[in-house]
């Protein structure tokens, strides 16, 4: 056998011998997985299970925990600050924190953001809350309250305590021992007699733009006044005016009118200009009782002063037609002042 023979059947040799190896080799066994990290259980507490939620949504399950989603309201802030485990898991103090902005939500305040709360030095530094500094907390966050809460360990319980301070700085607290199971329903019940229930907000219209400041209106009209004074007399006008509406209620303007009066020798021709300060009551459906006090100055006479009431109706946001059903008005003159009733009606065209 030459010596290539040799170093062939070596080389042939050693390969069928790895792959009888690889054959008989037992199948590779899956390492064991590492053990759950240890959680710091309360003395005689059970360990807190966050994914262990009832069948039914509860305070402290996930569906209740999640906030509503955010509505276009003007709602009272209320700033609720984490709550603080002392002893207890802080996986339930987070949950906790969820739940009390989800109740304080729906009794009617808007939370303010979590985020935007931590960033508080005071809050950052963990620092002691006095009722003095939580009420500063509170004002610098412009909200309308705050709510501190902290959660302990007994032996069985947890130990739940909530103080609720106002910006002016008035305070209170709760605080009670509650079984595991209870103990989001407790913490619930405690913030609802901390903090009473918002009053209804006003629902802003997101389809509406916001408020950008006065705007413009143009009104055109006819009155007629009937004399009340002596043996009476009648006087018309026709009368345009320039508006500034400072919100759908209120407004302020400024009226030319052509004056046909009662002279002394006939009919006598004068313009009136006055100004014009209007409130209206609303009472919906585009109704509403607009109120009006107009002082003016009459050429050659002397002043004119006029109250009015009405009713107007709105055909759209743009055009009012008013009317006007009591109007005592008293003109003053060198010699005498006489007084009438005026009635009339507008049209009005905002810009």
């Amino acid at each position: 056998m030459t010596q290539a023979s040799r170093h062939l059947l070596a080389f042939t040799l050693l390969v069928l011998c790895g792959h009888a190896r690889a054959q008989h080799a037992p199948a590779p066994q899956a390492a064991p997985a590492p053990p759950p990290p240890t959680q710091s259980t309360p003395p005689q507490t059970q360990p807190y299970a966050p994914t262990s939620a009832p069948s039914a949504p509860t305070l402290g399950s996930p569906a209740a925990v999640t906030p509503p989603p955010q509505q276009h309201v003007a709602a009272p802030r209320i700033a609720i600050f984490d709550v603080l485990p002392l002893g207890a898991d802080p996986r339930l103090a987070a949950d906790l924190t969820r739940a009390l902005r989800a109740a304080a939500t729906r009794l009617g305040y808007a939370p303010v953001d979590e985020a935007t709360l931590r960033v508080h030095p005071a809050v950052a530094a963990g620092q002691g809350i006095t009722p003095a500094l939580a009420a500063r907390i509170v004002r610098d966050f412009r909200a309308d309250r705050g709510v501190f809460a902290s959660v302990g360990v007994e032996p069985g319980r947890y130990k739940l305590r909530l103080f609720a301070t106002t910006a002016e700085g008035d305070s209170e607290d709760r605080s009670e021992a509650a079984l595991p199971a209870d103990v989001f329903r407790v913490a619930e019940r405690l913030l609802g007699e901390l903090i009473p229930e918002a009053e209804p907000p006003e629902i802003l219209d997101p389809t509406q733009p916001p408020y950008s400041g006065p705007s413009l209106r143009l009104a055109a009209g006819t009155e007629g006044a009937i004399g009340l004074s002596g043996a009476g007399f009648y006087n018309h006008m026709l009368h345009a005016r320039f508006d500034l509406a400072f919100s759908s209620t209120t407004a302020a303007g400024f009226e030319l009118a052509y004056t046909n009066l009662k002279g002394r020798d006939g009919r006598a021709h004068n313009v009136l200009p006055s100004v014009v300060l209007e409130h209206a009551i609303e009472l919906g459906s585009g109704w509403s009782i607009p109120v009006s006090f107009a002082p003016g100055y009459l050429p050659k006479n002397g002043p004119v002063l006029q109250a009015t009431g009405g009713v107007a109706y709105a055909f759209d946001d743009t055009t009012e037609l008013a009317l006007t059903l009591l109007a005592p008005t008293a003109w003053i003159t060198k010699d005498e002042t006489v007084y009438s009733l005026n009635l009339g009606a507008e049209l009005r065209f905002g810009m």
